[in-house]
């Protein structure tokens, strides 16, 4: 079995091409001729942390694939990324592994990015005038740049719980070519966005309904537990 290591990964990864395939395999899914079972899931009782694990085949694809991904939310407090996991690739015909895909995680956040793009693409606004991002860890700053990729819209409001992490937001993607504010709340963001992304396992609402403006689509990310 040959494993390739996230340097590989990345080195390779086509985003547009990435977009179109994750895309043909919704509507393969949709079509009934994808098999995706219920997610596995794993919690801890002594920490904040849990496992998933998840997996697929498209009819009649020659391989299906088998994904791992953690989150240990103590572990920023250790100097260590907060996701983790790896994907292994395996025959269709004999089961036999062909392929582990040891992405640290990676791979996870893309899809979940990517998702977020193709949702935007076909049921946000035509004209967007202001993206709201809620959240500025590491999935808040993909969705905005995968979205590069459904629309023209380059004005973004920001705002997060953890304040401290809005600067570097702030200025990590001005850096991407996006014109960002720093939004005064989540009410504030709300009032002047359009397309609202919110990155947060939050357990609690974050955004209110009448805060919303008619026609707003919300790309919610968040927890599968």
């Amino acid at each position: 079995m040959e494993v390739i290591n996230l340097e590989k990964i990345k080195s390779v990864l086509d985003i547009p091409v990435a977009i179109d395939l994750i895309e043909k395999g919704y509507v393969a899914l949709s079509n009934g001729v994808a098999t995706v079972p219920p997610v596995g899931y794993l919690g801890f009782a002594d920490q904040p942390a849990d496992c998933h694990i998840k997996f697929g085949h498209i009819h009649g694809d020659e391989v299906f694939v088998i994904k791992i991904a953690t989150g240990f939310y103590d572990n920023a407090s250790r100097g260590l990324p907060v996701g983790n996991g790896l994907i292994v690739v395996l025959s269709a015909e004999t089961g036999e592994p062909i392929l582990l895909l040891h992405d640290s995680g990676y791979l996870t956040d893309v899809r979940t990015a990517i998702a977020g793009c193709i949702a935007a693409r076909y049921l946000a606004p035509e004209n967007v005038n202001c993206i709201g991002i809620i959240g500025a860890g590491a999935q808040a700053r993909m969705q905005l740049e995968y979205l590069q990729y459904a629309t023209d819209c380059k004005k973004v409001k920001v705002w997060s719980r953890p304040a401290e992490q809005m600067p570097d937001y702030q200025q990590d993607m001005s850096e991407h070519g996006f014109d960002v504010e720093v939004a005064d709340s989540a009410e504030d963001l709300c009032a002047s966005s359009r397309l609202i992304v919110t990155t947060t396992p939050a357990t609690a609402a974050v955004i209110r309904s009448e805060w919303i403006l008619p026609g707003t689509h919300i790309t919610a990310m968040g927890c599968d537990s």
